[in-house]
This record gives C-alpha cells, structure tokens and sequence, in this order.
C-alpha cells in the first residue's frame, strides 16, 4: 500500500511537470513566439540593473499555449568577454550573450509586450523534475515529501531487487528522480506480473551506480 502510494505520488509529480513546469527553451524561440503573436507578456527574473562593465544572467519566462517555457540570456558588457565565457563553458544555459538590456531587446521585438520583473528571491521554492524543468508551488512539498518517504521506504522497506539499496540512492540523487523513484518503485521490489529480477546483492552495485549518477548528472548540465 505504501509503494502504491508513493508511486502515485510521483506520476502526479510526472504529470505536473508536463503541464506545469517551465521547460526550457532558447531566446530564437521567444522571437519566433512574439513574431507569431503567441506571446502577450513575459517575465524577467535575475539581475536586470547591470552598470558599467561586468556581467549578469537573466531568466526570460512566458507562456505558449498550454506550456510554460524559460530561456537565460547572459548579459554582458563588453559583449565579447561573455562569449568568452560561454566558450569557456561558464555559462552553459545561456541561450544569448547581448550588451542590451533584456527588456530594450523584447521591446524591439513588440513594444506592446508586456513584460513583468521578479527577483529571484521572490520566485518561491523550485523543484527540477528534469534537467532544466522548473516546477513551483503545491508540486514542490510533495516532490520533497514524497522524496524523503521513498528514502524511509528504501531503508526500512523489504530487500531492492535489481540493485542495491544503495545504488538505488545514488540513481535516486540524479536530475532524474522522479522517473528514478518510478522505476525504483515498480521494478525495485517483488511486482506481480513482472520477473522478479535480480535481488539486490547480484544487482548493481552502489559503487557503480555514484559512478552513473555522476555521468548522468555531467549529461544534464550539457
């Protein structure tokens, strides 16, 4: 009873994220978006009063139909040093490197946009249910207390197959966990209608799973 409701838990989570999550995207989508007029207003999150020299990052977020998306664009001054640094890998997500302020280049784009400013510590409490896909609000607290039922469930639960208990922790800690938590909750114990797999012990190991997880955690920030 206690993995069917964690595992229900978690598909709502799955859910939200698909219908909820800000899901990330680049600037030439945003300008495509306006052009087509499938934008009225977007929201500016970030640092948005850089002076003189130096650099900033800015979230752009807004709404396309049914989903919500988010771009980072790094402004920088002189524009060359930011590229420099995008070269160097500094700033990974950024989806543009300008000079301007981000909201003189969405006016250029439709002076009758609405754009709205959050600062970053106004956005509330995030959770990534994928690499980049932010989700707020009510999902948070039952991502986070569905996250730490599932660890009780897996240091007090019966024996894990497939895996360790311990590699089921380290899968668990990856930008991917909710589906993680899915798998672990389906395949990871005695399921009926499914083979019964390895037990834990001749299953991976948690030592080869810290290893994955840091691949596939080096994989989401690519």
């Amino acid at each position: 009873m206690v993995r069917l409701v964690l595992l229900g838990a978690w598909l709502v989570v799955l859910a939200a994220a698909v219908l909820l999550a800000e899901r990330p995207s680049s600037w030439d989508r945003l300008e495509g978006a306006v052009a087509r007029g499938d934008v009225g207003s977007v929201v500016l999150r970030g640092d948005l009063a850089l002076e003189g020299r130096g650099w900033s990052v800015t979230d752009v977020a807004w709404r396309e139909g049914p989903f919500a998306h988010h771009a980072e664009v790094l402004v920088a001054r002189p524009r060359e040093a930011g590229l420099r640094q995008v070269r160097r890998g500094s700033f990974p997500e950024a989806t543009l490197v300008t000079s301007q302020d981000v909201s003189t280049l969405l006016a250029d784009l439709d002076p009758d946009l609405r754009v709205e400013t959050a600062p970053w510590s106004g956005s509330g409490a995030t959770f990534e249910a994928f690499p980049g896909w932010r989700l707020k609000g009510w999902v948070v607290g039952l991502a986070f207390g569905t996250f730490v039922a599932t660890v009780v469930l897996l240091v007090l639960g019966p024996p894990t197959r497939r895996a360790t208990p311990w590699a089921w922790f380290w899968l668990l800690t990856t930008p991917f966990l909710p589906l993680v938590a899915v798998a672990l909750l389906v395949l990871g114990y005695r399921t009926p209608f499914l083979p019964p797999g390895r037990d834990g012990r001749r299953g991976l190991t948690g030592g080869w799973a810290f290893l994955l997880s840091l691949v596939l955690g080096a994989a989401a920030t690519r």
